[in-house]
């Protein structure tokens, strides 16, 4: 009798271990999202203009968690467990100011692929440098007789610089004073904010500095190499938190003088990675169900919202997920 007692409690405490059990078990989602009005469609592509608001609708009961991704960059379902690798190019700003005296072509800048590093005057000399200040908006001439150095700054433009490194070399870049002639009124240079990036072709806004010649508080990294010429003068040039300034102590140098400002190596490839695609949470377990989820998109192109749905228990979860596919064009 002891043993029927004994089979029957464990038998009821079986069932009743799976009853809990089954309770435990989440719900696949069942909400049906749609879209509502379509603009226009074609097959399964879904045509909106620019600047639309997409209206998706939730049909049906919420599940405890909804994300959402758009299908543009950082946003690319695509992309949920793979890095996105996006083409690049490297661009080159900077400001650059000459004032002063008569030598309009002092202060242009070249770079070189076979400069040993070595920064003394015979290497810097004994290296090719290639001249291509007319790629950027820093004009030959003198633009002014005055000290007014700050009404004469010229920005150079944002410079696509990648066919310099196409070899995969280091690039230095260097900026080549001179003087026109011992004792005529010395020509003032200044170059600030020197920067290169990897700019993404499809959204500058991603762009990634490789180099700031003037990041560091106390004073730029570029190295200022000078001429013999220097010494009759007493004045070696000054490097700043903002850029570097070639000047002179006497207003006419007694001396011919020259020299460089030259950059470190600088290597930069043609990508810019940037990671695994990122949700947008729409709704969490504690939030009210939503009935609609309105999106823009800013940009023409084809893209592929994809609507993650998610029921969860402590013990397990159920997704399911729904997928689109919009064209954005311009009205």
């Amino acid at each position: 009798m002891k043993n029927i007692h004994r089979i029957y409690i464990a038998v009821c405490v079986l069932l009743g271990f799976v009853s809990c059990e089954k309770g435990r078990v989440s719900d696949s989602p069942v909400l049906k999202v749609s879209v509502d009005p379509v603009y226009e469609q074609k097959g399964d592509t879904l045509i909106f203009n620019v600047d639309d608001t997409i209206r998706f609708k939730m049909n049906g009961t919420n599940p405890d968690l909804i994300n959402f991704y758009s299908g543009e960059i950082y946003h690319d379902y695509a992309f949920l467990e793979k890095d996105q690798i996006l083409d690049a190019k490297a661009t080159l700003t900077f400001d650059f100011c000459r004032f002063n005296g008569t030598n309009g072509r002092s202060g242009r800048i070249s770079y070189s692929t076979d400069f040993n590093g070595q920064y003394d005057l015979e290497s810097i000399r004994a290296a090719t440098w290639i001249d291509i200040a007319d790629r950027f908006n820093m004009p030959d001439g003198v633009p002014s007789q005055n000290n007014n150095s700050a009404t004469l700054w010229y920005k150079s433009n944002n410079i696509d610089v990648s066919d310099l490194f196409e070899s995969g070399e280091k690039v230095y870049f260097s900026f080549y004073m001179f003087d026109a002639a011992p004792n005529i009124w010395r020509t003032t240079i200044r170059v600030n904010e020197f920067t290169l990036k990897k700019e993404v072709v499809d959204d500058s806004e991603l762009s990634q500095v490789v180099y700031a010649a003037c990041s560091n508080a106390d004073a730029c990294s570029f190295k200022l190499v000078v001429g013999d010429g220097w010494a009759a003068d007493q004045y070696t040039g000054q490097l700043a938190a903002t850029g570097f300034y070639w000047n002179s102590k006497s207003s006419r140098p007694p001396a011919y003088r020259d020299g460089y400002a030259v950059t470190p190596p600088l290597t930069i490839d043609d990508k810019v990675n940037i990671g695994y695609a990122k949700a947008v949470p729409i709704k969490g377990v504690a939030d009210a169900d939503i009935m609609e989820y309105t999106y823009v998109y800013r940009k023409e192109g084809i893209y592929k919202p994809v609507f993650i749905l998610k029921n969860s228990t402590i013990y397990d979860s159920k997704v399911t997920q729904q997928n689109f596919v919009i064209k954005i064009v311009k009205e």
